[in-house]
């Protein structure tokens, strides 16, 4: 095969995967590295996969990816979290979803978190400042307000593996913090317009 055959080959082979569709996913990540907090005792419900990158290498102990083993599309599912701090200071969660390519996002839908021993502030993103999501690191494409069928209120959050709502806890040494959560699949839609500068994104509070 002459180079340039080999050139067209690879270009198509390309086309073809940044055109396939990408699946919804449940992905919610937990950091403490940071202040380097120690996530002890990781735990979580039959549906979902804990692990934690090699890329993280000596830092792998201070951070809990979990993500869904099945597709969430179709109905509303709950989930479960737990880990124990081995340290007072700040864990940071993470909700977001799939990794797609291209000009188009999978969003993943989240609503109706509940949280024992620590603090979880707007928990099914009701309270809405402006067009961002009140004491969530969040911007206007995360909103979905108006949503038939959300299990808490009317409003749910959506995030994807590039787009992801952020909130950091607050937690105690030796404290066991166990996250409750409903989550589907949402829309395959465009993908935003990641301007900063164009976009204010709500202040923690």
């Amino acid at each position: 095969m002459k180079k340039s055959g080999i050139l067209l080959f690879v270009a198509a082979a390309f086309m073809l995967f940044a055109a396939a569709p990408s699946k919804p996913l449940i992905r919610v990540e937990l950091s403490g590295i940071r202040g380097g907090i120690t996530l002890k005792e990781p735990a979580a419900d039959s549906n979902l996969k804990l692990d934690s990158p090699k890329g993280l290498k000596e830092k792998r102990a201070f951070f809990i990816r979990a993500m869904g083993k099945t597709d969430p599309s179709g109905k509303w599912t709950q989930h479960e979290i737990s880990f124990t701090p081995d340290k007072y200071g700040e864990v940071e969660l993470s909700l977001r979803g799939t990794q797609t390519r291209g000009n188009k996002v999978v969003w993943t839908w989240y609503d109706k978190f509940e949280i024992e021993g620590a603090n979880l502030y707007n928990p099914s993103f009701e309270k809405i400042s402006g067009k961002t999501i009140r004491q969530w690191e969040s911007y206007p494409w995360h909103v979905r307000a108006g949503v038939s069928g959300a299990p808490d209120g009317k409003n749910v959050g959506a995030a994807t593996h590039d787009f992801s709502l952020k909130q950091v806890l607050s937690v105690c040494k030796d404290k066991k913090i166990t996250i409750r959560f409903m989550a589907r699949a949402g829309e395959t839609a465009a993908r935003p317009d990641f301007n900063i500068k164009s976009t204010k994104k709500e202040a923690m509070i």
